[in-house]
């Protein structure tokens, strides 16, 4: 860790943000040369099932679907085309218990009037989810995409504007409102699996609820890649938890 980040302070501080600001200055310095990157971003559970004291300990769900403890985090990789290497970018760990966490179910209550019979604990709760979204000091698994994505480009662009990056990104990123950040704000390009419960747009009204189905290409076009090589970095088990030593 004194190595990685370069303070002799780090013997004896286990801090994740720190670790992973550290990542990525290190990862951006050994892509600078790079003209084409894959950014490959995934959420991941970090499950800890039988642990009961870690701070804010969250909720995700196992291998099996069933509800455990653990917290959740959004990592993001390199591919340089270039190359023959993965680089690790960017972790961020957060936990859906966390006092700043508000799930997109209450994102859509608060964007709508309060029912004139909600009981005073549901007005209380309304006013609370309110005020932390009019603040902006809320976060929840889309917001730390985002915050994290726009982070990884805005720094991997700054060594040469002309870079060109495309997000790789799984089915749970399907939202129309990332589309447009990705390629408005960010001018990127983007992979994101589409759900399979994703309905099209058509601009016939009567085929406006069509689902997406599979389809087969008329043509196809096989290009050659090179294997990948994924170097492993030893790290302390510590560093995957947000508790502060």
């Amino acid at each position: 860790m004194s190595r990685l980040i370069g303070l002799e302070e780090a013997k004896n501080i286990l801090d994740d943000k720190q670790i992973s600001a550290a990542l990525l200055e290190s990862g951006v310095t050994k892509l600078a040369s790079a003209n084409e990157l894959l950014l490959i971003h995934d959420g991941s559970d970090i499950r800890k099932e039988y642990a009961s004291k870690l701070e804010i300990l969250g909720k995700v769900r196992d291998l099996d679907g069933a509800i455990i403890n653990g917290y959740s985090s959004f990592n993001t990789i390199a591919v340089d085309l270039s190359g023959k290497e993965v680089t690790l970018l960017s972790t961020e760990i957060y936990s859906n218990r966390s006092a700043d966490f508000i799930s997109q179910k209450d994102l859509h209550l608060v964007a709508k009037p309060l029912s004139k019979k909600a009981t005073a604990e549901q007005k209380l709760h309304y006013a609370a989810v309110k005020d932390k979204v009019v603040a902006a000091t809320h976060i929840n698994a889309s917001i730390v995409a985002k915050q994290q994505i726009k982070k990884v480009s805005s720094a991997l662009k700054k060594s040469s504007s002309g870079k060109s990056l495309t997000h790789v990104i799984d089915r749970g990123a399907d939202d129309s409102d990332l589309f447009t950040f990705i390629d408005k704000e960010l001018q990127d390009k983007f992979v994101i699996r589409l759900k399979s419960s994703r309905v099209a747009e058509q601009p016939n009204p009567e085929a406006a609820k069509e689902k997406l189905v599979d389809k087969a290409f008329t043509a196809s076009s096989i290009m050659p890649r090179f294997k990948l090589k994924a170097r492993s970095i030893r790290m302390p088990v510590a560093l995957w938890s947000p508790v502060r030593h």
